[in-house]
């Protein structure tokens, strides 16, 4: 995606959430960021989103050290780099408010009538599959499954739209 028109055109063929992933570091340690894709981490909030982490510098991670650590692309990082993580450099995942949400079975039922359970324990989450060119759609559920097939990563909220 490398324009807003190229984001509203696969948001349109995607059903549920289009996702993007960052890899920061900071300090001997990296963080994976998962965010709704209208929302965006910029440089020039960095010291904003380091102090909301309780960080005190923060940066994105250089090229080389995302392809190491995740064998993915700078712009096409994917979640599911984290397998290749296997010294668990990667040590936590920050996930945006909106998307950390649908995690918590408490908050689906906050958010949702008894009606719609079904279409949220249905809701997709789509993020780059490893390459720039393709993407995969996976039920929140499944994703859960997934993390928890990983080595043990601390899983935090993050919002990257509030300036506290």
């Amino acid at each position: 995606i490398t324009s807003p028109s190229d984001f509203e055109e696969l948001k349109m063929k995607l059903e549920g959430i289009l996702c993007r992933v960052n890899l920061l570091y900071s300090q001997e340690k990296f963080i994976l960021t998962i965010l709704n894709h209208s929302n965006l981490l910029v440089s020039d909030k960095m010291k904003l989103y380091s102090k909301q982490m309780g960080l005190k510098k923060l940066s994105f991670a250089n090229a080389d050290t995302i392809r190491n650590l995740t064998k993915c692309e700078t712009n096409y990082i994917s979640t599911f780099g984290l397998m290749f993580d296997k010294d668990v450099k990667i040590s936590e995942i920050w996930v945006d408010k909106s998307i950390k949400d649908l995690f918590s079975k408490e908050e689906m039922e906050k958010s949702v009538s008894l009606n719609d359970e079904d279409k949220v324990e249905n809701t997709k989450l789509n993020f780059f599959a490893l390459r720039k060119d393709a993407h995969i759609s996976i039920k929140c559920i499944d994703f859960l499954k997934f993390l928890s097939l990983l080595p043990t990563r601390e899983i935090k909220e993050f919002n990257p739209n509030t300036d506290k």
